[in-house]
């Protein structure tokens, strides 16, 4: 989250609300009690695509063996934040 905070800084997000720029989720919703056990940790993250509600998202999954990276679809619901809110109004 800190990188993405400091590229927010630094103006990458150009056009977005401060909060719509990127989230980060690295709590239960992405880390099952399986993938702790195992030693995994997951981490999802996104940043604003040129569409408005829209973001490139990926999951780091980072574990003894090393990491990876993938790209993944996310419910807009969850993402879209108050711009989507407005937009359902």
């Amino acid at each position: 989250e800190i990188f993405l905070q400091g590229l927010d800084a630094d103006g990458a997000f150009l056009g977005r609300e401060q909060d719509e720029g990127y989230f980060v989720v690295c709590d239960e919703r992405v880390n099952g009690a399986g993938d702790l056990y195992n030693g995994t940790l997951n981490i999802l993250f996104g940043f604003a695509a040129l569409r408005s509600g829209e973001y490139h998202t990926y999951l780091l999954a980072h574990h003894p063996a090393g990491s990876s990276v993938r790209a993944v679809s996310v419910n807009r619901l969850e993402t879209g934040g108050r711009r989507l809110i407005e937009e359902m109004e």
